[in-house]
């Protein structure tokens, strides 16, 4: 069932991708500290629908910070 589940699913981005983008994040939000997280995690959602590991973005997030 997963298989076929998984064709219909927008294709992940890689931690290195994320890594990339949440720098970006930072940038284009102007985030400075973690009261910035819900800023990068609305550029997130509108930039990358549905393509991310919202864990991984946080707890990346947080270690920024």
């Amino acid at each position: 069932e997963m298989d076929v589940l998984t064709e219909y699913l927008p294709e992940q981005l890689t931690r290195e991708e994320l890594v990339v983008i949440v720098e970006e994040a930072v940038k284009a939000t102007g985030a400075s500290s973690m009261k910035d997280m819900g800023k990068i995690m609305n550029y997130m959602k509108e930039t990358y629908p549905n393509q991310y590991d919202a864990k991984f973005v946080g707890t990346y997030v947080k270690s920024k910070f």
